[in-house]
């Protein structure tokens, strides 16, 4: 049987050097490989993921808070349905036409507060289904992004 990386010649056997060297280069292309992986991955953790850069096409991202933050994703997630499944608005990619366009309308804290506890014609109310705290910061984020991503 002839091992790898052995040589055998009138009976004795002999290391192959060739095949050492190979085993190394195999070795330093490995952890280049690895160094390469861990420096990508360690990169995309200060990009934003595809749904935060989601209806933003080319456009300089807006720059959310954390108030902000946490009403986009009562806007896309948390309201049963969920916003985005009847309106507009170009921040969140959202782009139903059932409701209103958010970004034409550019509602105030106010009327989106109000829209959002107590409904508004087809809109059901969602002062059950959210903390204050949640339908405070959609009204904010709402008024905040609304028309500002031209």
């Amino acid at each position: 049987m002839f091992r790898s990386g052995m040589t055998f010649c009138r009976g004795r056997c002999y290391a192959n050097s060739r095949s050492r060297d190979h085993s190394e280069n195999s070795r330093m292309k490995q952890s280049y490989i690895l160094l390469v992986c861990a420096a990508a991955l360690l990169s995309t953790g200060c990009r934003q993921s595809p749904a935060q850069n989601e209806g933003r096409e080319g456009k300089a991202a807006l720059v959310l808070d954390s108030k902000a933050a946490l009403g986009r994703e009562v806007f896309l997630q948390h309201s049963r349905p969920p916003c985005s499944q009847c309106h507009i608005l170009r921040e969140a990619g959202a782009r139903a036409r059932i409701g209103s366009n958010l970004d034409d309308l550019k509602p105030d804290i106010e009327r989106v507060r109000r829209s959002v506890t107590d409904g508004s014609g087809l809109m059901p109310p969602q002062a059950d289904r959210l903390t204050v705290e949640q339908i405070e910061a959609v009204a904010y984020y709402v008024a905040t992004v609304a028309g500002k991503t031209d």
